[in-house]
């Protein structure tokens, strides 16, 4: 919640709050009854998101064990446990800049389905069903499905965007935010990047990807 992102980028996500709770807390609020359960990693940020949410629980995760799917394990583990009649899980992360309310995203709240942000590059789209990774909607009754799916992911790797191609193959209720092919990390200047959802509150654009990414993709270089 408050670091150096990947990237190297300073990282403080308190600049986010104020969205977070107008985009996202306050449209959930008027037409369900929501709480709030806070899962991260130890910062001075914490306190300051724990005063904007009053969550029902906060937990505190070892940064030296943590990861993505660690930490969306632990959220689903906690909120189940505490609300096994719960009808849907909203998880997402701290870093989101949100550019429109929630009530706008045409996501119908379903307990049978499973809703990813949208699909990654077409690059990566044909390879493997790569997905966003920052926003997952998942209703009561497909739980389990997704809960299996991290598990799996775990075991093979430590980042989400490959979750689509674990739980499609044993759960068939699955749906997008938006339909298009988007980028996750808003980092890039190509349209792909520009998703319609959020952007990273730390993240300046480049032109082309970092050299620490190790990787080349067709649709964001263009022609030579």
């Amino acid at each position: 919640m408050l670091d150096r992102d990947r990237f190297g980028f300073p990282l403080d996500s308190r600049v986010c709050i104020e969205r977070f709770v107008e985009y996202l807390l306050r449209p959930l609020q008027a037409e369900h009854q929501v709480k709030v359960y806070l899962v991260t990693f130890d910062s001075p940020a914490v306190q300051a998101w724990t005063e904007a949410l009053n969550p029902e629980i906060v937990t505190l995760l070892d940064p030296k064990v943590g990861n993505q799917i660690t930490t969306f394990t632990r959220g689903l583990q906690d909120v189940y446990a505490h609300n096994p009649d719960l009808d849907c899980i909203i998880a997402v992360r701290f870093d989101l800049l949100y550019l429109k309310p929630f009530n706008e995203w045409g996501v119908k709240l379903s307990r049978d389905q499973i809703v990813f942000p949208w699909r990654e590059y077409r690059h990566y789209w044909r390879d493997h069903k790569r997905v966003g990774d920052a926003i997952h909607i998942v209703g009561k009754n497909a739980v389990p499905a997704f809960f299996n799916a991290l598990q799996s992911m775990g075991l093979l790797r430590h980042h989400m965007h490959l979750l689509y191609y674990i739980v499609t193959l044993v759960y068939p209720n699955l749906s997008f935010i938006d339909d298009g092919f988007w980028d996750s990390n808003t980092v890039f200047n190509n349209p792909e990047c520009f998703n319609p959802i959020y952007q990273l509150c730390n993240r300046p654009r480049l032109d082309i990807p970092p050299g620490n990414l190790n990787m080349v993709i067709p649709e964001i270089q263009g022609p030579d």
